[in-house]
């Protein structure tokens, strides 16, 4: 049975973040978001973890405006010493596809404005470090990233 250790959906003062920028698009409270986080990593590293054999990560990754086939990504320090791993990826294009929705942001239509990630894995060190990032290359006013309702679970 999985128990609910952290939850953030940002709409508290945010702290441990390596960026605690935090903003509304689309109805959705968010770190990040419209304007503010472009490429590069945010990290937070969740400390005191109860005695578990596995972690369980929910959030939710949100695609904000002129993606072009560049990629969304979650990493965990579960590497060799604590590095950082890949644990999830997504590749995604605005520019596929004719439609899209003005969520929120620039001019651009959001083709998918978010996407679930739900992740478990074996673990069992007092601390589990995580990075939500992008490989977009463009100003974060044409295109950014923001990630919501972050939910870690042990068991």
């Amino acid at each position: 049975q999985w128990k609910l250790i952290y939850e953030e959906d940002f709409s508290k003062p945010v702290s441990g973040w390596s960026n605690s920028t935090v903003s509304e698009c689309g109805g959705i409270t968010m770190l990040g978001g419209y304007c503010n986080f472009g490429s590069g990593e945010v990290t937070k590293t969740f400390d005191n973890l109860p005695d578990h054999t596995a972690v369980r990560i929910q959030a939710t990754y949100h695609f904000i405006d002129a993606w072009d086939t560049e990629t969304g990504f979650m990493r965990i320090n579960n590497g060799k010493d604590g590095e950082m791993q890949y644990a999830w990826i997504e590749r995604y294009s605005a520019f596929s596809g004719n439609s899209g929705i003005d969520v929120c942001g620039g001019r651009w239509p959001e083709g998918k404005f978010a996407s679930p990630i739900d992740l478990s894995i074996p673990h069992k060190d007092k601390s589990i470090k995580i990075g939500f990032g992008s490989t977009i290359e463009q100003d974060p006013c044409d295109e950014s990233f923001g990630i919501s309702g972050i939910k870690i679970y042990i068991k």
